[in-house]
């Protein structure tokens, strides 16, 4: 009896998109990355993605640049990819801090203009800030903290 209420429901959840979860679309974001050059969220191939945001003054978001490098070693070989996105208007500061990815990720700054409705299309207040998206650009989790979101990694990277 009880396997025969798992395959009905496997069935129901199957063809029945009211009974999944539904997950919400990412918002693209679009920045400047260190050359000056446009690019987008969209444009990234990886499966999975973390996203960060940020800004260069929030001595918090520094000290997660660190965990992003270890974890972009870890999942190098994994369709996993990173993004960080800067609120901050100090251009330099924010290259300068970037620089220790050694092209880990694609890392965007938000030009004036930009940022605010990036922020309110992704519904932020504070940062750091982290987002998880799958392979259909869909966000599977949110956090802003970096050890709340790992273990989200962790599944979605596997």
């Amino acid at each position: 009896m009880n396997r025969l209420f798992v395959v009905f429901l496997a069935i129901v959840l199957l063809i029945c998109p009211e009974a999944q979860a539904q997950l919400q679309k990412a918002p693209d974001i679009i920045g400047a990355d260190t050359a000056g050059s446009f690019v987008s969220l969209y444009s990234m191939k990886q499966k999975t993605i973390l996203i960060m945001f940020w800004s260069a003054d929030c001595e918090t978001c520094k000290e997660h640049i660190s965990d992003l490098i270890n974890l972009c070693g870890i999942y190098k070989k994994k369709q996993f990819g990173m993004f960080t996105f800067c609120i901050s208007p100090d251009e330099s500061a924010w290259k300068e801090l970037i620089s220790v990815f050694h092209g880990c990720g694609v890392h965007l700054v938000g030009l004036d203009g930009a940022v605010e409705p990036i922020l309110l299309s992704w519904n932020l207040t504070e940062v750091p800030s982290f987002a998880l998206i799958n392979s259909k650009r869909e966000i599977v989790a949110s956090s802003r903290s970096f050890k709340a979101i790992l273990p989200a990694v962790n599944e979605w990277v596997h």
